[in-house]
């Protein structure tokens, strides 16, 4: 499968995650957030497969990865017309991974978008510095959650993989930071 093909699949994913969540846009935006660096890592699979640069073991390897992954996004997308369609099994998983995401996300983007503190152009230098030890153990306090959330991240992703795995579906990737996790990843790969 090249770029093109894969970018041509994601699209009618795309259209199928709305479906299947009634066209309801924070549901339909946060699978789309679950399911992005699935098909970002199939995206550079398909590029260097098509670069020709690697040695023949490699290119065998990236064949017989999209393979899978060309498999596993068909029954995955018939999963997501079924859920559509009915209100069945099909439907209540699309619905819990929203739910997932939406507790994931909605801790994330809270702690980046609470400010530390507010300036005040009254206060005296003893309340400056005793506002910015208190922000520095906020500062701590945060750094510490963050890696909390993470390391559930990284505990979720494993339990969608051995889902991936069992079923042979797509369940998507809980990234906290997509651009550090796309930089890991293709960082990794090359």
């Amino acid at each position: 499968m090249d770029p093109t093909g894969v970018r041509s699949v994601y699209r009618l994913f795309l259209r199928a995650l709305s479906a299947s969540v009634l066209h309801k846009s924070s549901a339909t935006r946060l699978l789309r957030r679950l399911y992005r660096p699935v098909f970002r890592e199939a995206g550079v699979a398909a590029n260097q497969l098509q670069s020709r640069s690697l040695p023949q073991p490699d290119q065998a390897r990236l064949r017989g990865q999209l393979k899978r992954w060309n498999a596993r996004v068909e029954v995955t997308l018939q999963m997501l017309v079924s859920s559509a369609q009915s209100r069945g099994l099909p439907d209540l998983l699309t619905r819990n991974l929203s739910v997932l995401m939406f507790d994931f996300v909605r801790k994330d983007d809270a702690q980046l978008l609470r400010p530390v503190s507010h300036w005040n152009g009254q206060w005296t230098e003893s309340q400056i510095s005793s506002v910015n030890s208190s922000n520095t153990a906020l500062l701590k306090q945060r750094a510490r959650n963050r890696e909390v959330q993470e390391l559930g991240g990284n505990l979720v992703n494993q339990t969608l993989e051995m889902a991936e795995i069992t079923s042979g579906l797509i369940m998507g990737r809980i990234v906290s930071n997509p651009g550090t996790y796309w930089r890991q990843k293709h960082t990794r790969q090359e």
